[in-house]
């Protein structure tokens, strides 16, 4: 049985392949072409034990999204709208659909602002509070940035040892001498959110470089080779 857990955790056993987004046969693809996302995910075959291998998944996300949206009868969009974006001040953002069909696609469709990423960001930084109004609980953004399955085993030089959340990566490094553990927002095409919250910093980046893997680690070199020194510098 697959749980919601096993969902959050990127962990639900399904076969899937998002390792090369030129490729018309990426999993991700597949499901943005298909009449009903929600059907061609769970069609997909089981591999592995839910729960015990983690395997990036934009189908687990899209079943999140279409969790919340059976559960509270509200869109996805209008659902964040209200008790996300509106309470940090967004106002202006854009939520694409998937190709064939009415659903938001929560894999990789929302569209904001540098601005608006990084107030996401800083709820995260402070235990999901805005201010002083509690947006999010703070035992639910404690939980998201729980390791709970290794993502990749440090054979990686760039980042060390990567672990995963709730939808959220977990990199264990070392600039300077110094730990930096950061959990961080990964999206296509050099988006990023990363915090720190041991040194109290938040960096986000935008940029362009869809379906372009050899400059995935940009945002990451720019943060590990200028912004730490900078910030580390006596």
């Amino acid at each position: 049985m697959i749980t919601i857990k096993d969902l959050l955790t990127m962990t639900a056993g399904l076969q899937w392949d998002e390792g090369d987004y030129n490729d018309p046969a990426n999993s991700e693809h597949q499901m943005n072409i298909a009449e009903n996302p929600a059907e061609h995910i769970l069609s997909r075959p089981m591999t592995d034990l839910p729960g015990k291998k983690f395997s990036y998944n934009g189908g687990a996300t899209q079943l999140l999204a279409i969790i919340v949206e059976r559960v509270t009868g509200k869109p996805l969009e209008a659902f964040a709208k209200e008790y996300l974006f509106t309470p940090l001040g967004i106002s202006v953002f854009k939520w694409t659909k998937t190709d064939n069909s009415d659903m938001a696609d929560a894999a990789s469709g929302l569209y904001l602002s540098s601005r608006d990423m990084i107030k996401f960001g800083l709820l995260y930084m402070n235990d999901g509070k805005n201010e002083l109004k509690q947006i999010i609980p703070a035992n639910w953004v404690s939980q998201s940035i729980t390791p709970y399955v290794v993502a990749d085993d440090g054979s990686d030089p760039m980042f060390g040892k990567s672990e995963y959340g709730f939808q959220w990566w977990m990199f264990n490094d070392s600039i300077m001498g110094k730990p930096v553990p950061l959990a961080a927002c990964v999206g296509n095409g050099g988006q990023r959110i990363f915090i720190d919250k041991a040194n109290h910093l938040v960096v986000v980046f935008t940029g362009g470089n869809y379906r372009m893997p050899e400059r995935y680690l940009i945002p990451y070199n720019i943060l590990k080779k200028f912004i730490y020194p900078a910030l580390f510098k006596e």
